[in-house]
């Protein structure tokens, strides 16, 4: 099994077999004596573990977006795979020899390449856009990839015990490092992270320490301003509570803990970031990481690590974790024109977490009516946002809006809206005026006038008349029909008569309609 990964030391990222069968030799005994420890050291219970990701055979390191997508790199396989974030597998694209992989707030998507030994940018499409500086041959081995607030992009080049740091435009800045043991000198880094509230970058290495066997790989996390210039160093090479003996990766959460991949412990070490003191654990006596590689943490609370040869990658909920679920996943209105606005509707906000969700709530179109525009969804519970439409003064035909809920750790939903807006039934006559001529002791023929129905299959109406000589057939209806109107002179005097028939059709253009009726 070569050419699948990388190693424990961090030159390679490729897994030799000869490496790989002695590992798996190790791993029971690895695995148990890190659960013993951390079950019965001071700090705080392992974060619960949600779920694990499968789909990717070898996965290294891993990236989450704003709206919770991963992206995973798999050395091995030449690929990237994107999954949301209920872990279902959206698109892979092809990568010579990806690395590290970083996310940046536009979506677009930062990726090292040991194949091309460049770092490439591919767009929210998946397309590729440019490369960093001169792109192929610009780095020795990037197997590490993070921007800052500003879209700074720094970069761990292993090989060269770099870190190079780029404009957001793709341009070189200025590096920082090199190969060296002292303090902001580097051996073999592994990884880096950024924490902007306090203007700090972590940089994990393998510093050279020495041992009865004589000089061997350690480990250490330095500390630099964002301008490259050192602050201080913690780490203590080992395999006890709070010893780190392999640093692969590393990651910094909303409230600056630090999260260290242990790729010989099998764990993601929780640290204080000022002196590296041990917070606890990533960790599942069920369902233990097996080389761990890469690790992400979310604005929400997740922890993503990748388990290289567990084939997976592991989700755990970090204390105080929150999720925002929305349904449904769009919302439809109907109504007629002159009608009274339709029913309103409600969108549901489901937190599965364990801490309480902050949202609001904006609209994009003057029709949409909001039930309010902020929020909050308590542990493992759901609240309920009412939806209504004001169909007032607007045209027939479709009208189209959306409404979109963003959590206070940066997700956003969009909900489409769809307003069909149809025109209002039409009550029409085929005449507005009768006249009828007769003279004393005769009846004049009936005359028919022509009630139509418009734009519905059925409208509600009924005709009155204000005289006792005037008469109709039929006087209500559902449908348009003929109407027979009729005279009576029996006991009229000799004169000009005047009479109107009214007719009632609420909701309704003719709503009101009259037909004036003269008979000499």
């Amino acid at each position: 099994m070569t050419n699948n990964g990388m190693n424990h030391e961090g030159e390679d990222v490729r897994v030799s077999e000869v490496t790989m069968k002695g590992h798996k030799r190790m791993m029971a005994v690895l695995i148990l004596a890190v659960l013993m420890l951390f079950a019965h050291s001071a700090v705080s219970a392992a974060p619960s573990r949600l779920a694990s990701i499968e789909g990717v055979k070898y996965p290294v390191r891993v990236a989450v977006d704003s709206q919770g997508n991963l992206y995973v790199t798999e050395t091995a396989g030449n690929k990237v795979f994107l999954f949301n974030s209920q872990g279902q597998l959206l698109k892979t694209f092809s990568v010579p020899g990806p690395l590290g992989v970083a996310v940046d707030k536009s979506g677009n998507i930062y990726v090292g390449s040991e194949g091309k030994k460049s770092v490439d940018i591919y767009s929210p499409n998946l397309t590729y856009s440019h490369s960093l500086g001169n792109g192929e041959g610009e780095f020795s081995k990037p197997n590490s990839i993070a921007l800052d607030a500003n879209g700074t992009i720094y970069v761990v080049d292993n090989l060269e015990d770099t870190i190079k740091v780029y404009n957001p435009a793709g341009t070189a800045a200025f590096s920082f490092g090199s190969s060296g043991n002292t303090d902001g000198l580097f051996n073999k880094p592994t990884a880096i992270a950024i924490n902007d509230a306090v203007g700090e970058i972590y940089v994990t290495d393998l510093q050279i320490i020495q041992t009865s066997d004589g000089a061997a790989n350690g480990a250490r996390i330095q500390v630099f301003d964002k301008n490259g210039m050192f602050k201080r160093s913690f780490g203590q090479y080992g395999r006890n509570v709070g010893e780190i003996a392999r640093p692969m990766d590393i990651a910094v959460d909303r409230n600056g803990t630090l999260y260290v991949v242990d790729t010989y412990q099998n764990a993601v070490h929780i640290l204080e970031p000022q002196n590296g003191a041990s917070l606890g654990a990533l960790y599942d006596m069920t369902n233990p990481l097996v080389i761990p590689l890469g690790v992400a943490v979310t604005k929400n609370g997740v922890a993503y690590v990748t388990s290289y040869n567990g084939s997976s990658i592991e989700k755990y909920a970090l204390d105080g974790y929150v999720t925002m679920e929305t349904s449904p996943g769009s919302l439809a209105f109907e109504v007629r024109q002159l009608a009274p606005n339709p029913d309103g509707q409600t969108i549901t906000v489901t937190n599965s977490g364990s801490g309480s969700l902050a949202w609001t709530v904006t609209a994009d179109q003057s029709w949409i009516s909001l039930g309010q525009t902020e929020g909050t969804t308590g542990p493992a519970s759901m609240s309920e946002l009412p939806i209504n439409v004001n169909s007032a003064g607007l045209v027939a035909g479709t009208q189209s809006g959306t409404i979109t809920l963003t959590a206070d750790f940066g997700q956003a939903n969009t909900i489409p809206v769809t307003l069909s807006l149809l025109p209002p039934p039409i009550l029409s006559l085929s005449s507005g005026w009768l006249t009828f001529t007769t003279r004393k002791g005769t009846t004049p023929d009936p005359k028919t006038v022509f009630v139509g129905v418009e734009n519905v299959t059925a409208l509600s109406w009924s005709a009155t008349s204000n005289s006792p000589w005037l008469s109709i057939a039929p006087a209500a209806g559902n449908a348009s029909a003929d109407m027979l109107i009729s005279v009576n002179t029996d006991g009229m005097k000799h004169g000009t008569y005047h009479g109107l028939i009214t007719f009632s059709a609420p909701g309704a253009i003719g709503d009101g309609n009259r037909i004036t009726v003269d008979l000499t």
